[in-house]
């Protein structure tokens, strides 16, 4: 394929027309199936787009729980007050995040790489893209939390987060989303989910009561990189989780307590190509291109109540 030819024209989600859409679409699918390969969280939040046009702050808005009511009513007595309905609103704003390989005609002339570099490129993209969004949401996740302390053991320890999210009446899983590019969802069987890093997946196997993924008895329907279960909660394993303090930490949740927001229209990762000589007159004699994804996104915890950082050493 030749770098070095030019034609000016429109633009189709960034990339320039002279690669041509098919080719175009073929490097966005490139890059959005390795992107896939690293979503693990995203898998499960809560998903909104914003229209354009109306700023770049996002509100989440929902009502606290009504107190179950079990005082029988008094014919002809007053009906009071009623019940408190707080309505909490949580806000964040959208942010772009995004990052390019730049190439020169040498490249085209000279490389034994050329033929394949937009490929290879869109693919290594693909990879730090899903990896950006993916740490964005685990960072949004630590950021705001209810934190579970070290308590004797890892058994009982992972228990006290599992206990704490039920009783602020967190929802558990039944399904998950079956890919980055849509909503389709495939079932699963109900649980809570967590993230651990290989080293704190190291420390869940050896704890008492965890079952490993091979002692299921089935393999339809496991998470993505999913180690084995405790109590109520599946595990996921993940090389994009932080230690907490030089300790190994494991993050639980519950159904609809982080979400993301992209841009509605626009593509949840997008491939920018600019070929030689497309910056017109600032590239006069066809030196440099360049390709390059961007995407726009806002990560939040909607219920801390509903995220456990478990501390899993003491």
């Amino acid at each position: 394929m030749a770098y070095n030819s030019y034609s000016a024209g429109r633009t189709e989600n960034g990339v320039s027309d002279a690669t041509g859409i098919n080719t175009a679409e073929y490097y966005d699918r490139n890059l959005l199936e390795n992107a896939r390969e690293n979503f693990l969280v995203s898998n499960f939040t809560s998903k909104k787009s914003m229209p354009k046009f109306e700023g770049k702050g996002v509100v989440f808005s929902y009502y606290d729980h009504i107190p179950a009511f079990v005082t029988p009513l008094v014919e002809g007595a007053a009906q009071g007050a009623g019940a408190s309905l707080d309505k909490i609103n949580i806000r964040t704003s959208m942010e772009a995040y995004g990052e390019f390989v730049p190439y020169t005609d040498d490249l085209d002339i000279y490389g034994e790489d050329g033929a394949r570099f937009k490929k290879d490129v869109t693919t290594n993209l693909g990879g730090a893209a899903g990896e950006a969004q993916e740490t964005l949401l685990i960072n949004g996740m630590i950021a705001s939390n209810t934190a579970i302390v070290f308590n004797t053991d890892v058994a009982t320890t992972l228990m006290d987060a599992e206990v704490s999210i039920r009783k602020a009446k967190g929802k558990k899983f039944k399904s998950m989303l079956t890919g980055s590019t849509n909503y389709a969802t495939s079932t699963i069987r109900e649980a809570y989910v967590g993230v651990c890093s290989i080293d704190g997946a190291r420390i869940l196997r050896a704890a008492p009561g965890f079952v490993s993924v091979d002692k299921y008895g089935y393999s339809d329907g496991l998470l993505p990189n999913e180690i084995g279960s405790l109590e109520g909660v599946r595990y996921m394993e993940t090389t994009l989780l932080p230690q907490n303090t030089a300790k190994e930490r494991a993050i639980i949740w519950a159904e609809e307590s982080i979400a993301e927001v992209g841009i509605r229209g626009m593509k949840k990762i997008q491939t920018i190509i600019k070929d030689l000589g497309s910056a017109g007159t600032a590239d006069a004699l066809n030196r440099s291109g360049s390709v390059g994804s961007k995407f726009r996104m806002a990560a939040v915890t909607l219920r801390p109540d509903w995220v456990c950082d478990v501390a899993l050493q003491a």
